[in-house]
């Protein structure tokens, strides 16, 4: 079992949870409103398309109030969100690509598309957006949401040395991406 220290966030969600357990509407609303926008930011993290973000999202919540009585324990709800955003993005990224396997016989080329230029220089967060989705996450929970890697584990649904591999080479990657700049 998943042993995390019991953040002020992590209680207040576990309050509002276990209300919503018992059916009181006001405590469900509370929880969506505090969680909505962390929600979003990983779904468009994940997508990389903010109107498929909010409905992964959207389908995620039904899936979430839906299976609420299912969550064991009520301070894991945010890993435990997270990782139904996950889920419900990689679903989305699967049907994408199958979308896409179609449009790929028009290369760069053919769509006029301009490579970048030398002279600008990569920010952060620009250096970021190059690395593989999943690199991505795990640098954005970890640093921009503070979760621990046991908690970003729940979150992504993937072993714990899975996280700790992609949080090292996301800082490798994106080093050797700065240091080329």
């Amino acid at each position: 079992m998943l042993k995390s220290k019991k953040s002020p966030l992590s209680l207040q969600l576990a309050f509002l949870v276990a209300g919503a357990k018992l059916g009181d509407q006001k405590a469900a609303n509370a929880l969506v409103n505090h969680c909505h926008k962390k929600f979003i930011a990983h779904g468009w993290r994940l997508t990389g398309d903010k109107d498929a973000a909010e409905d992964v999202v959207q389908q995620s919540w039904v899936e979430i109030l839906r299976s609420l009585q299912r969550l064991n324990d009520d301070h894991l709800f945010l890993p435990w969100g997270y990782r139904i955003v996950t889920r419900m993005a990689a679903r989305w990224i699967k049907r994408q690509q199958k979308r896409r396997l179609i449009a790929s016989t028009l290369t760069d080329e053919q769509l006029g598309a301009e490579p970048p230029r030398e002279d600008e220089r990569l920010t952060l967060e620009q250096a970021i957006t190059l690395l593989p989705a999943q690199h991505q996450a795990a640098l954005a929970l970890f640093y921009k949401e503070g979760m621990p890697t046991a908690e970003i584990s729940v979150a992504l649904d993937v072993p714990l040395g899975t996280v700790k591999s992609r949080l090292s080479h996301a800082r490798s990657n994106l080093r050797t991406i700065l240091e080329r700049e």
